[in-house]
């Protein structure tokens, strides 16, 4: 039927674009464990790029991160959640200061909408995970640790997807699958975390 054949234009494309990425990762992985491995050269990067950016980056999250730190703590001390401000300071830091990170390592400009757009759908999937794991830790006095280990493992594949988005659109191929992905995951998590939070409140609360 014709007005289906866009909607399956669209599915084989974001399958195409799938297929592309994990054979790119295939490759690069298997790139990474076998020779020749470019040492100096990468070294020399790291210097570069990474090291040379410390102050610049270290000044600006410091005095972000005290303010941050402090309105943080002030709100989540009105339902006893001080032990995750740690946690959320941490990752907001790093979710809001990826423009300018992005900035600074010389990233292409044509490729901040991109990197734009993948925090758009990221950030409200990160929010929603830590509000889940803060309101599991919220009947313990010094939850932090067991936040940081409860979100770690689930915000991985947002960051690797947001990355990833990037990435294929540094490298001239469609961003469509994993921001398809994203936006998936953001829409499970904004329809399903409310109810996964007000029940671990409920559960701290009986407790």
């Amino acid at each position: 039927m014709p007005i289906l054949a866009p909607i399956g234009r669209v599915f084989l494309n974001f399958l195409a674009a799938t297929g592309r990425l994990g054979i790119f990762t295939v490759i690069a992985t298997s790139h990474c464990v076998r020779p020749p491995f470019y040492t100096r050269h990468v070294l020399r990067q790291m210097v570069e790029i990474g090291y040379y950016s410390l102050p610049v980056v270290g000044m600006t999250t410091l005095f972000t991160g005290m303010v941050l730190a402090l309105q943080t703590n002030a709100s989540f001390s009105s339902v006893n959640a001080e032990a995750a401000t740690a946690t959320v300071v941490v990752f907001a830091i790093t979710r809001e200061l990826a423009p300018v990170l992005a900035g600074m390592l010389r990233l292409p400009a044509a490729a901040l909408p991109v990197l734009l757009l993948s925090l758009l759908l990221g950030t409200p999937i990160l929010s929603m995970i830590g509000s889940v794991a803060a309101a599991l830790t919220v009947g313990i006095g010094r939850g932090g640790l067991l936040v940081s280990v409860l979100v770690l493992p689930l915000y991985v594949p947002p960051l690797v997807l947001g990355v990833s988005a990037v990435e294929l659109y540094l490298n001239g191929l469609s961003p469509a699958a994993p921001l398809i992905w994203l936006t998936a995951m953001m829409l499970g998590t904004l329809t399903l975390a409310p109810f996964a939070t007000a029940a671990a409140l409920r559960i701290g609360v009986d407790q």
